[in-house]
């Protein structure tokens, strides 16, 4: 069947999409895309903070689990194979996803920007994360 999943990759990575998302949407983008989104201000609570987590450790587990077990990157192994995943999976998956807000939602393209540059990022650093750690 191949090699199991790192649950201990798995973890670290869903922790580094959860703070990647929380300095892009609080201390780095925060103003932009609550301006962009019509957001006056963002309010947290204990359960978008677990729901997030909840998020994280999902996408986390499912990349992990294409990343090791996916017939496409199999080969590729190490960071470059997980590069390549997390890019084709946003390209495959988030970019054509997120051009729905501009389309339908008429939300401008900068917010499209700055939303699918943040998964963009987060595929990566996970898809090498997970494709590195052995």
């Amino acid at each position: 069947m191949g090699v199991p999943i790192n649950y201990m990759a798995v973890l670290v990575a869903a922790f580094v999409n959860y703070v990647l998302g929380m300095l892009w949407y609080g201390v780095i983008f925060g103003k932009s895309w609550r301006r962009m989104s019509g957001i006056p201000q963002m309010t947290i609570s204990l359960s978008g903070i677990v729901l997030g987590v909840v998020g994280s450790l999902l996408m986390s587990y499912v990349l992990a689990y294409a990343v090791i077990f996916g017939n496409a990157y199999r080969n590729a192994g190490g960071a470059g194979g997980g590069l390549a995943a997390g890019f084709f999976y946003w390209l495959g998956f988030v970019a054509p996803v997120k051009l729905g807000m501009v389309i339908y939602e008429k939300r401008p393209w900068p917010l499209w920007l700055l939303n699918s540059a943040y998964w963009l990022i987060s595929l990566l650093a996970m898809g090498a994360l997970l494709s590195a750690w052995k």
